[in-house]
């Protein structure tokens, strides 16, 4: 299965920590919509921010649980935290394996690339998600 150029709309609620940047979690939920608009996927997950915020070296490593119509997938992975102005464009890639429905045993890939962020709770990419049949 290859689901590509998928619209993620990433809803984030902050947990923040008394130090700047390092120790903050978050959660989020997410909608996957195909080119035509069509809601395919909806997730759920968390993301721990780690590093030196000193040599913009924050990180996160985030986890989620994708729910499409005929299965369920997990992702987890690290990722370079993003600049918050969009100037970077990096495209990140986790491992997912299947959990249930078709999906169940598989491995695969999800990816996202940061597109815009209309505030500081939403977050928009563009997506994929591959799963080896």
């Amino acid at each position: 299965m290859y689901l590509d150029k998928l619209r993620e709309v990433c809803h984030t609620n902050v947990h923040r920590e008394s130090r700047p940047g390092v120790g903050h979690h978050l959660t989020f939920t997410e909608e996957l919509y195909d080119v035509d608009g069509n809601l395919v996927s909806t997730s759920e997950g968390m993301a721990v921010v780690y590093g030196d915020p000193a040599d913009g070296g924050l990180m996160q490593l985030m986890t989620a649980t994708e729910k499409l119509a005929d299965g369920t997938i997990s992702w987890t992975g690290t990722v370079r935290q993003e600049d918050p102005n969009g100037t970077e464009f990096v495209v990140n890639s986790f491992p997912a394996i299947g959990v249930s429905g078709r999906y169940a045993g598989k491995t695969g890939t999800r990816t996202f690339k940061f597109v815009e962020r209309p505030d500081e709770h939403t977050t928009i990419c563009e997506a994929t998600i591959y799963m080896e049949d």
